[in-house]
């Protein structure tokens, strides 16, 4: 009989330790990236989250410091591209997920596929190069002459999103904040 609650008991400790993570780290997040003085505010975003739809505000800075935002704000008319799965190619060689760029055709905001500009080409041949999982999905948004991308990995269980500031100068990705299992639907340079 004991065996029979402990083999019931096992797998409901471990469901609820799950899901006490989850919650509990979606509660801390703010608290684990705290602003501080001198932290630089370099983008708000706009994020819904995939589970509940709901829109949250928040302003990221520079040293991965993230406040969530109590009012709402106009997003900027930012030009939207999204690369998807069939841009990437993914392998594991030597026990480490390698991407390649394999396409450089996007779809703009108005629904267009179009063969990417230059820089936009070169942002995703860096984003193929530094991201250390399957790509699902990645969506630019080019905010005058600043870059941003949103990027969907495919992780067991989980889905990231990670949002970068690209460095056009550098051609480096600086990872700003990643959140599980939302989608970023606007941005607004910080002012």
């Amino acid at each position: 009989m004991k065996k029979r609650i402990c083999l019931f008991l096992v797998p409901c400790i471990v469901c609820f330790g799950i899901v006490g993570y989850y919650w509990f780290s979606e509660l801390s997040t703010a608290s684990a990236n705290e602003v501080t003085a001198s932290s630089v505010p370099v983008v708000s975003v706009k994020v819904k989250s995939n589970e509940t739809s709901k829109i949250q505000y928040a302003m990221l800075y520079d040293d991965g410091g993230i406040e969530e935002l109590d009012n709402t704000f106009d997003v900027d008319d930012a030009e939207v591209f999204t690369a998807d799965v069939n841009n990437f190619s993914t392998e594991v060689k030597n026990n480490k997920v390698v991407n390649s760029l394999v396409s450089t055709v996007v779809i703009d905001n108005s629904g267009n596929e179009i063969e990417a500009d230059t820089e936009i080409a070169k942002l995703l041949n860096t984003l193929s190069d530094t991201v250390d999982h399957g790509i699902i999905e990645a969506k630019i948004f080019k905010e005058g002459q600043k870059y941003f991308v949103a990027v969907q990995t495919n992780v067991n269980l989980q889905s990231p999103c990670v949002f970068y500031e690209y460095d056009q100068n550098e051609g480096t990705l600086e990872e700003l904040f990643a959140w599980n299992d939302v989608e970023i639907t606007g941005v607004a340079l910080a002012k």
